[in-house]
């Protein structure tokens, strides 16, 4: 009969400590004392069978993220296995099956570092269960110069549970991409030397998106990486001239904002503006043009605009700085933010053509409002009842910034004011700033200049906020239910 190990990994000063040893647990499953009620949770609700033989081999290893545990066996049958574990308060959670066969591996996920968690693995054949014994694994630590955080609660019975996958932007140093958990924790960090302001967990949720400008010297030109939750660099998709988000259709295409600069001519005077436009990325690499400003709208030329340095170095005339990308459900709308001309555009994925500009200058709608619905937005995403949420940096260095939920009426032809939330200490955000929904009904907001997160009710009253220290901002933010793929 083959004999069942573990295969631990051994301490030495260039790895983190993970011990992945069996507990004092009797063979029969029963509980540790200082694991308590949740480790009941760690066998299916039907029970399954205690076969340790089962297992000829299982090993649990820090990842390259340090807070990531990659556990991975053989088996003697061929089987589909899942991992339940304990978080930081013991609470158990499943990873998803992986596919039948003899050997695999999965991410334990979620986890602060320093964590310690009891596992136990399940092997399903066709319905019939058979489990491991209890193990327990120890997180490891993150790196030293990962920003610090300091979470406030006010109401944290109200707290959704769940994750804020963001980017920490120190200001003399790489910007981090980062998740935390609703505890207000990192979970997850992984810096490569990049220089962008959005991370996004992939559809399917195998991986990290990671926004890239470009910056001289690197080995990456402007782009999204694709990293995989255990930290391994799998692609890099190549975006010339991105500059500072991007969104990920259903297909795999990414859509990314980039500079569109031209040189434009009035009345004798050449002029180099600078517009935006939409590329996508297929996943085979091809890219396609699929809109930009200038096709919305046109420059007035007999005024000049502000003066910024493009990535490149290129002195240019900052135009409609379209700033954000938020798309409908089935990713064939997108909708862009224009911070410079108070502007929200509707666009189709498929084609590129303008559907219609929400704007105090545009007819598109009717705005049955007395104030201006649109102030130098940041961002626009679609909620789940059909409305839009922008995020208004505001013109007026002197005014709070804002969120404000607008309802469009499509027969009426209107657009309206359903809800406004400002920060109790009225701050202005000078750059960057978004708004996402949360599955709940709160609603998410990165005060990036002001290094802040923060979770509001729909009444207004801040239910909890996340604040980096001195000279450290945050990149756009997005509240993720889950880090797993949703299971069938």
């Amino acid at each position: 009969m083959r004999s069942s190990h573990i295969v631990a990994c051994v301490c030495c000063c260039s790895c983190f400590l993970l011990v992945g040893c069996p507990t004092d647990a009797p063979d029969s499953g029963g509980v540790p004392r200082d694991t308590g009620q949740a480790v009941l949770e760690l066998a299916p609700d039907g029970g399954c069978t205690l076969d340790e033989a089962m297992f000829t081999s299982i090993a649990a290893a820090p990842a390259a993220v340090a807070t990531v545990i990659e556990v991975s066996w053989e088996l003697e049958q061929a089987a589909a296995v899942r991992v339940l574990y304990t978080d930081a308060e013991g609470d158990a959670h499943a990873t998803p099956a992986q596919p039948m066969g003899q050997a695999g591996a999965t991410l334990l996920l979620g986890l602060p570092q320093q964590t310690d968690t009891t596992l136990r693995l399940v092997a399903d054949q066709q319905g019939s269960q058979t489990c491991s014994g209890l193990l327990r694994a120890t997180t490891g630590s993150l790196p030293p110069g990962l920003p610090i955080l300091q979470t406030s609660v006010p109401l944290p019975d109200e707290v959704e549970p769940g994750f804020l996958v963001t980017v920490v932007i120190p200001q003399r140093a790489a910007p981090w991409a980062a998740i935390i958990d609703d505890k207000g924790r990192y979970v997850w960090a992984w810096s490569g030397a990049l220089g962008g302001t959005r991370a996004r967990l992939s559809r399917d949720r195998r991986s990290m998106l990671l926004l890239n400008s470009y910056k001289e010297g690197s080995e990456y030109g402007a782009g999204v990486h694709r990293v995989a939750l255990d930290g391994t660099m799998l692609a890099f998709h190549e975006a010339p001239e991105a500059w500072v988000d991007f969104a990920e259709l259903p297909d795999g295409t990414l859509a990314v904002l980039v500079d569109d600069v031209r040189e434009l001519s009035h009345q004798g005077e050449l002029r180099t503006i600078r517009g935006d436009a939409v590329v996508l990325v297929r996943p085979d690499g091809e890219l396609v043009r699929l809109w930009s400003s200038f096709d919305a709208s046109w420059p007035d030329l007999s005024t000049h605009y502000a003066f910024v340095t493009t990535a490149r170095g290129q002195e240019v005339e900052d135009w409609s700085h379209v700033n954000g990308i938020g798309m409908d459900r089935t990713g064939d709308i997108l909708y862009l933010s224009a911070g410079a001309l108070n502007a929200i555009f509707a666009v189709d994925a498929g084609t590129g053509e303008t559907l219609w500009e929400l704007s105090a200058r545009s007819d598109d709608w009717l705005i049955q409002d007395p104030d201006p619905l649109v102030n130098a937005p940041h961002s626009v995403t679609p909620t789940p009842n059909g409305h839009l949420l922008v995020f208004n940096r505001m013109a007026d260095a002197g005014a709070c910034s804002e969120v404000v939920e607008i309802a469009l009426d499509s027969a009426a032809g209107s657009a309206r004011r359903v809800w406004t939330g400002q920060s109790e200490d009225c701050l202005h955000v000078d750059f960057l700033g978004n708004a996402e929904p949360f599955p709940g009904g709160d609603t998410m907001i990165s005060w990036s200049s002001m290094g802040r997160l923060e979770q509001l009710r729909p009444d207004g009253v801040t239910v909890r906020q996340i604040s980096t220290q001195t000279e450290t901002f945050f990149g756009f933010a997005q509240p993720e239910a889950s880090l797993y793929p949703a299971t069938p």
